[in-house]
């Protein structure tokens, strides 16, 4: 930066306690062009001031905190100004100067995340720095990197905001605080942990204002809301969500409990932690560190006399074992278990230690359920299958013409695709499905059956153009569908 000839018409104009209280440096301005190096790329509504000011094309160059530093550090501040201040006062103290850049870098990111709809942020120590990234649709993202100190400051303020010790640097820490952005209110749930580079954030963003929760739009079609429906219409019972980390189980779960609750049912949840706040419903949440767990929690719940419960997350024999009484006590249980699929989670249970015939007295039925991103409708446009996917993916070659492709516009930030939609996968106790029809069945573990599988919601969105076709390749290849069924 000491090297680049800094055109003094350009401290003239935008004044320099402007442009160190931004963090920024006028390195050219003319009558045609402007450019200016920015140390916060997130500060959107600064470029925005500059732009208007100016009135002329401004190309904004990256830069980092310490070299805007140690160029105004190396600068006079009356040398090219004139005496005068143009555009806004100047802080006197360099530490609350670099206190305020770092709140203005941390808010700025926080606005870019939530505009871009991200789901959280990730700050990640690197060699040298750090690496910031978002997840939008599932999809990571870089979106800046700095250096080391800036890096240590980043952290720093984000322990402090997040109420976390700050001079803790070997232990991990979980933190939640609420925010205002853009008039609504949002909730960070904030993980920091220690790597060998120094500590990473990952900062989870939940919207508590935008989630309605309602059945008919998480994606199900209409054979689908007919299993759903005869699986959650009861009195007792046990109801598995599963599929991977961040499928959208928890959401789903709220999704039904909205549906299911009212004046005269009773419903307590366990979470860990708790993620949205739901009207008429107790939720309690999990705490380790004290020995609140979900089975302890549990045992209490039961004395409250409760018509629904819903536990985050069955993880151990003790906590299956808990919500299986429960079920033969007259209560309808709902929770999440890890497998990969509808029938797995019956695997699951039995390597839980739970017998075959509890099993088959408490479960209700299972969902399994994938997230998949939805082309951006701007600028997709459709192609046929090529040779080598028609003989790749055969149960494709007979129904599927044409699949979707992408090229990325505005609209979609250039990705290409913008939202996800839900794929889901049934297993329903026979009892259930006695007035359903036209439901594609397989009978498994003697009293369930498999029905509407992955493969069918697949081939229902691809007609309609409705996921990435990459999506779904995955699913194809694993033959997800076709699971080897363990007899009981």
């Amino acid at each position: 930066m000491e090297n680049i000839p800094i055109d003094s018409s350009g401290l003239d104009f935008i004044g320099h306690n402007f442009a160190t209280s931004n963090a920024l440096i006028p390195i050219l301005l003319d009558d045609k062009n402007c450019v200016v190096a920015v140390a916060d790329p997130f500060n959107v509504e600064l470029m925005d001031t500059i732009s208007q000011r100016l009135k002329i094309p401004i190309v904004f160059k990256l830069t980092s905190f310490q070299r805007v530093k140690k160029f105004w550090e190396s600068i006079s501040p009356k040398q090219g100004t004139n005496g005068k201040e143009n555009m806004a006062p100047a802080s006197t103290n360099t530490g609350e100067l670099e206190s305020v850049l770092v709140d203005k870098f941390f808010d700025n990111l926080l606005k870019m995340s939530i505009s871009e709809r991200a789901s959280d942020i990730h700050l990640e120590h690197c060699r040298g720095g750090m690496c910031i990234r978002i997840r939008v649709d599932g999809k990571l993202h870089v979106v800046n990197n700095v250096d080391k100190i800036l890096a240590q400051a980043i952290i720093a303020k984000t322990k402090f905001k997040a109420d976390a010790k700050i001079d803790e640097v070997h232990l991990p820490q979980d933190r939640r605080i609420r925010v205002k952005i853009f008039d609504k209110n949002y909730d960070l749930r904030i993980s920091i942990l220690p790597t060998i580079y120094g500590e990473n954030v990952a900062i989870r963003i939940f919207d508590q204002e935008d989630n309605d929760f309602d059945l008919n739009s998480i994606g199900l079609g209409q054979k689908q809301s007919a299993l759903m429906e005869s699986i959650i219409n009861g009195k007792s019972g046990l109801i598995l969500l599963c599929g991977p980390t961040g499928c959208g189980k928890t959401t789903t779960l709220y999704t039904i409990l909205k549906k299911i609750s009212s004046q005269d049912r009773k419903v307590i949840t366990i979470e860990d932690p708790i993620e949205y706040r739901l009207d008429g419903i107790s939720q309690v949440p999990v705490n380790d560190e004290i020995g609140l767990s979900f089975a302890s929690i549990l045992r209490s719940v039961l004395r409250q006399s409760p018509n629904v419960i819903m536990v985050g997350e069955i993880r151990d024999h003790e906590t299956a074992e808990l919500v299986i009484q429960a079920t033969l006590t007259g209560h309808l249980v709902l929770s999440t278990i890890h497998c990969n699929d509808a029938v797995g989670a019956i695997t699951r249970l039995l390597d839980l230690g739970i017998s075959e015939f509890l099993i088959k007295s408490c479960l209700r039925g299972s969902i399994s359920q994938r997230l998949m991103r939805k082309p951006c409708q701007f600028c997709m446009t459709s192609r046929e299958l090529s040779d080598a996917e028609k003989v790749s993916f055969p149960q494709l070659a007979d129904s599927i013409k044409m699949v979707p492709e992408v090229h990325g516009c505005k609209n979609c930030s250039r990705k290409g695709y913008r939202g996800r939609i839900a794929i889901f996968d049934f297993l329903v106790k026979k009892s259930l499905t006695n007035n359903l029809s036209a439901i594609n069945q397989e009978i498994v573990f003697d009293d369930f059956l498999h029905a509407d599988s992955f493969s069918e919601n697949i081939l229902r969105l691809l007609e309609d153009r409705a996921i990435m076709f990459e999506d779904v390749i995955p699913l194809l290849v694993n033959d997800v569908q076709k699971v080897e069924h363990v007899k009981f």
